[in-house]
Protein backbone atom coordinates (compact mmCIF):
# COMPACT_ATOMS: atom_id res chain seq x y z
CA UNK A 1 0.00 0.00 0.00
CA UNK A 2 3.10 2.78 0.63
CA UNK A 3 6.01 2.76 -1.21
CA UNK A 4 8.96 4.16 0.68
CA UNK A 5 7.09 6.04 2.61
CA UNK A 6 9.05 8.71 4.84
CA UNK A 7 7.12 11.61 6.34
CA UNK A 8 8.39 13.29 10.13
CA UNK A 9 5.93 15.35 12.06
CA UNK A 10 6.45 18.53 13.98
CA UNK A 11 5.58 19.55 17.25
CA UNK A 12 3.11 22.43 17.50
CA UNK A 13 1.60 22.38 14.16
CA UNK A 14 -0.75 20.93 12.50
CA UNK A 15 -1.13 18.86 9.10
CA UNK A 16 -4.37 17.71 7.10
CA UNK A 17 -3.61 14.44 4.95
CA UNK A 18 -5.76 14.85 1.76
CA UNK A 19 -6.47 11.01 -0.26
CA UNK A 20 -9.58 9.83 -1.95
CA UNK A 21 -11.18 6.77 -0.63
CA UNK A 22 -9.49 4.08 -0.27
CA UNK A 23 -5.69 5.84 -0.88
CA UNK A 24 -4.55 4.67 2.65
CA UNK A 25 -5.20 7.75 4.92
CA UNK A 26 -7.00 5.40 7.65
CA UNK A 27 -4.55 2.44 7.48
CA UNK A 28 -1.89 5.01 7.91
CA UNK A 29 -3.17 6.82 10.81
CA UNK A 30 -3.60 3.16 12.23
CA UNK A 31 0.26 2.10 12.13
CA UNK A 32 0.79 5.32 13.88
CA UNK A 33 -1.73 4.45 16.54
CA UNK A 34 0.10 1.01 16.93
CA UNK A 35 -3.07 -0.78 15.52
CA UNK A 36 -1.19 -2.01 12.53
CA UNK A 37 2.16 -2.74 12.01
CA UNK A 38 3.96 -1.88 8.92
CA UNK A 39 5.32 -4.93 7.23
CA UNK A 40 8.71 -3.52 7.18
CA UNK A 41 10.04 -0.02 8.71
CA UNK A 42 8.38 1.60 11.84
CA UNK A 43 6.73 4.26 12.97
CA UNK A 44 7.91 6.61 15.97
CA UNK A 45 6.23 9.40 18.58
CA UNK A 46 8.61 11.14 20.64
CA UNK A 47 11.72 8.53 19.66
CA UNK A 48 9.36 5.92 20.76
CA UNK A 49 9.46 3.16 18.37
CA UNK A 50 5.74 1.45 17.80
CA UNK A 51 7.13 -2.18 17.45
CA UNK A 52 9.54 -1.85 20.75
CA UNK A 53 7.37 -0.05 22.82
CA UNK A 54 3.54 -0.24 21.76
CA UNK A 55 2.42 0.46 24.80
CA UNK A 56 4.89 3.54 25.46
CA UNK A 57 3.59 5.17 22.34
CA UNK A 58 -0.32 4.98 23.40
CA UNK A 59 0.66 6.83 26.20
CA UNK A 60 1.60 10.14 23.78
CA UNK A 61 -1.55 9.76 21.68
CA UNK A 62 -4.87 9.79 20.80
CA UNK A 63 -6.96 8.26 17.78
CA UNK A 64 -10.22 9.28 16.23
CA UNK A 65 -11.21 6.14 14.80
CA UNK A 66 -13.07 6.68 11.43
CA UNK A 67 -16.60 5.14 12.58
CA UNK A 68 -18.78 4.66 14.72
CA UNK A 69 -18.50 1.35 16.80
CA UNK A 70 -16.04 2.37 19.60
CA UNK A 71 -18.77 2.47 22.02
CA UNK A 72 -21.00 1.21 24.41
CA UNK A 73 -24.57 1.33 22.95
CA UNK A 74 -26.67 0.18 26.20
CA UNK A 75 -24.33 2.96 28.16
CA UNK A 76 -25.32 6.24 28.49
CA UNK A 77 -22.87 9.17 26.95
CA UNK A 78 -21.03 10.19 30.14
CA UNK A 79 -20.42 6.35 31.12
CA UNK A 80 -18.64 6.06 27.89
CA UNK A 81 -16.71 8.47 28.41
CA UNK A 82 -15.39 8.09 31.88
CA UNK A 83 -15.07 4.51 31.16
CA UNK A 84 -12.50 4.99 28.72
CA UNK A 85 -10.79 7.88 30.93
CA UNK A 86 -10.34 5.05 33.49
CA UNK A 87 -8.58 2.70 31.41
CA UNK A 88 -6.40 5.36 30.17
CA UNK A 89 -5.44 6.13 33.56
CA UNK A 90 -6.38 9.91 34.41
CA UNK A 91 -6.63 11.50 37.53
CA UNK A 92 -10.65 11.94 37.24
CA UNK A 93 -9.66 15.68 38.90
CA UNK A 94 -8.19 16.39 35.33
CA UNK A 95 -10.20 14.39 32.93
CA UNK A 96 -14.04 14.89 34.58
CA UNK A 97 -13.63 19.00 34.11
CA UNK A 98 -12.08 18.53 30.57
CA UNK A 99 -14.85 16.27 29.63
CA UNK A 100 -17.44 18.58 30.47
CA UNK A 101 -15.96 21.78 28.99
CA UNK A 102 -16.15 20.35 25.63
CA UNK A 103 -19.51 18.19 26.18
CA UNK A 104 -20.53 22.34 26.61
CA UNK A 105 -19.04 23.13 23.59
CA UNK A 106 -20.30 20.51 21.60
CA UNK A 107 -24.04 21.12 22.98
CA UNK A 108 -24.01 17.61 23.79
CA UNK A 109 -24.09 18.06 27.86
CA UNK A 110 -27.90 17.70 28.27
CA UNK A 111 -27.57 14.43 26.10
CA UNK A 112 -24.70 12.53 28.32
CA UNK A 113 -27.73 10.49 30.43
CA UNK A 114 -28.97 8.99 27.09
CA UNK A 115 -27.63 5.95 26.00
CA UNK A 116 -25.06 5.98 23.35
CA UNK A 117 -27.46 3.33 20.90
CA UNK A 118 -30.32 6.56 20.73
CA UNK A 119 -27.65 8.84 19.91
CA UNK A 120 -27.45 10.06 15.97
CA UNK A 121 -24.66 10.27 13.94
CA UNK A 122 -23.29 13.36 14.56
CA UNK A 123 -23.86 13.29 18.19
CA UNK A 124 -21.93 9.93 18.12
CA UNK A 125 -18.98 11.88 16.53
CA UNK A 126 -18.85 14.71 19.31
CA UNK A 127 -18.87 12.24 21.89
CA UNK A 128 -15.66 10.55 19.90
CA UNK A 129 -14.30 13.98 19.83
CA UNK A 130 -14.68 14.94 23.36
CA UNK A 131 -13.30 11.74 24.35
CA UNK A 132 -10.27 12.39 22.05
CA UNK A 133 -9.26 16.11 22.51
CA UNK A 134 -9.93 15.59 26.71
CA UNK A 135 -6.83 13.13 26.96
CA UNK A 136 -4.61 16.26 26.03
CA UNK A 137 -2.05 14.42 24.41
CA UNK A 138 0.65 15.42 22.70
CA UNK A 139 0.06 14.18 19.23
CA UNK A 140 -4.06 14.15 17.93
CA UNK A 141 -4.74 11.60 15.18
CA UNK A 142 -8.03 12.50 13.86
CA UNK A 143 -9.30 10.71 10.60
CA UNK A 144 -11.82 12.59 8.84
CA UNK A 145 -13.12 14.20 11.60
CA UNK A 146 -15.41 16.75 10.44
CA UNK A 147 -18.00 13.54 9.53
CA UNK A 148 -21.57 13.93 10.31
CA UNK A 149 -20.96 17.25 12.17
CA UNK A 150 -23.07 20.35 11.36
CA UNK A 151 -21.13 23.53 10.29
CA UNK A 152 -21.22 24.70 13.77
CA UNK A 153 -19.17 22.04 15.22
CA UNK A 154 -16.92 22.00 12.39
CA UNK A 155 -15.61 25.09 13.52
CA UNK A 156 -15.77 24.26 17.27
CA UNK A 157 -13.51 21.44 16.11
CA UNK A 158 -11.47 23.46 14.35
CA UNK A 159 -10.78 26.14 17.45
CA UNK A 160 -9.52 22.95 19.14
CA UNK A 161 -7.16 21.52 16.82
CA UNK A 162 -5.84 25.35 16.65
CA UNK A 163 -5.34 25.68 20.78
CA UNK A 164 -3.78 22.22 20.80
CA UNK A 165 -1.34 23.30 18.53
CA UNK A 166 -1.02 26.57 20.35
CA UNK A 167 -0.31 24.01 23.51
CA UNK A 168 2.80 22.38 21.78
CA UNK A 169 0.90 19.46 20.72
CA UNK A 170 0.69 18.00 16.66
CA UNK A 171 -2.49 17.71 14.96
CA UNK A 172 -2.87 15.17 11.81
CA UNK A 173 -5.97 15.03 10.73
CA UNK A 174 -7.14 13.23 6.97
CA UNK A 175 -10.22 14.02 4.88
CA UNK A 176 -11.30 13.49 1.56
CA UNK A 177 -12.04 16.46 1.01
CA UNK A 178 -9.99 18.50 -1.24
CA UNK A 179 -11.48 21.74 -0.21
CA UNK A 180 -10.85 21.10 3.38
CA UNK A 181 -9.95 24.36 5.10
CA UNK A 182 -8.71 23.23 8.27
CA UNK A 183 -5.39 25.76 9.26
CA UNK A 184 -2.10 24.11 9.18
CA UNK A 185 0.29 22.16 6.54
CA UNK A 186 -1.94 20.00 3.85
CA UNK A 187 -0.62 17.33 2.25
CA UNK A 188 -1.93 14.74 -0.20
CA UNK A 189 -1.73 10.47 0.15
CA UNK A 190 -1.54 9.69 -3.50
CA UNK A 191 0.03 5.78 -5.05
CA UNK A 192 1.45 5.38 -1.62
CA UNK A 193 3.39 8.38 -0.97
CA UNK A 194 3.03 11.63 1.00
CA UNK A 195 3.66 15.00 -1.18
CA UNK A 196 2.92 18.51 -0.45
CA UNK A 197 -0.18 20.28 -1.64
CA UNK A 198 -3.39 18.96 -2.58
Amino acid sequence: MFCNLSWSLSPAKAYILHGRNATGKTSLLKMAATLLLPDSGEVSVTSLSSRQDPIGVRQKMTYLAPHEGTFYGNLNGWQNLTFFGRIQNIPAKYLIPAMMKLADLFSLSEHLKLPVEKYSSGMKQKLSLIRTFALNRPLILLDEPDRFLDDASVQILKNLCIEQVQKGHTVLLTTALANATFEGSHFTLLNGTVAQGV
